[in-house]
């Protein structure tokens, strides 16, 4: 019995962790298709004509389902944190 309980756990564990996995995978995917389509940019630095992402995003949440939102929500994040541009904007007076 105590063996059963810990079998369970251990596949908990496993889950969690193929899941975390799965979250930083592909947010890494993405910022990386994300920073690849902005060096195509043109113009301005955040105009591409190429945005990768968005077929990895729909790939992984056709894929792997709703639960993959936070992954495309992180790799969004860190895209734009990468464009170069000012992190911080006052509202003007």
């Amino acid at each position: 019995m105590a063996s059963a309980g810990r079998s369970e756990l251990s596949l908990e564990f496993d889950n969690r962790a193929r899941y975390v996995l799965q979250i930083v995978a592909v947010a890494a995917v993405y910022t990386a298709s994300g920073k690849l389509g902005l060096d195509l940019a043109f113009g301005t630095r955040s105009v591409t004509a190429v945005w990768a992402p968005t077929g990895i995003a729909l790939a992984a949440l056709i894929l792997g389902g709703y639960r993959l939102w936070p992954a495309v929500a992180l790799g969004a994040l860190l895209t734009n944190l990468n464009t170069g541009g000012r992190r911080w904007r006052s509202a003007p007076c």
